[in-house]
Formats: C-alpha cells, sequence, structure tokens
C-alpha cells in the first residue's frame, strides 16, 4: 500500500456512506455488482461508479489491487466497530 496514504481509519471516514456500504459488501469477494445493486437498491453502473470512486481516493488502478487493499483496509475499519 503506498506509504504516503493516512491509517485505514482515517481511509475509510473520507468515504461516503454509500461507499462504505459497497466496500462492506464486496470485501468478501462473494457478490457480483449486480448482487450488490440489487441488495442497496441500485443500479450495477451506481455500484461501478461507487468502486471507481473508492479507487481514485485510494489511487489505484485495476480489480486486483483495489480488492487487495479494500480486503485490508476493511478487515482493519470493521473490526474497530
Amino acid at each position: 500500500m503506498n506509504e504516503n496514504l493516512p491509517p485505514p481509519n482515517e481511509l475509510i471516514e473520507s468515504f461516503t456512506r454509500t461507499e462504505k456500504k459497497v466496500l462492506s459488501l464486496i470485501v468478501d469477494d462473494t457478490l457480483s455488482n449486480k448482487e450488490v445493486a440489487e441488495q442497496m437498491h441500485i443500479s450495477e453502473l451506481t455500484v461501478k461508479k461507487h468502486k471507481q470512486n473508492i479507487s481514485k481516493k485510494l489511487n489505484v488502478c485495476g480489480k486486483y489491487a483495489l480488492k487487495k487493499i479494500l480486503k485490508f483496509l476493511a478487515k482493519s475499519y470493521f473490526e474497530q466497530k
């Protein structure tokens, strides 16, 4: 992970409420974008847009890198809640 990034809690706190919800649903990698969209009552395109916004906030390119970082962040963040 980028050494210049703030701690996981600060990063996730910068996410919108909806981005946090998307994060909580995609982190275990069992739900597709379509399934996340259905659970959140939003479009699949909107889920993809939230994932793009999260990627930009984390300065991450690529699905694999995003998933790896999100798993780390979510584990750190949600275990403290």
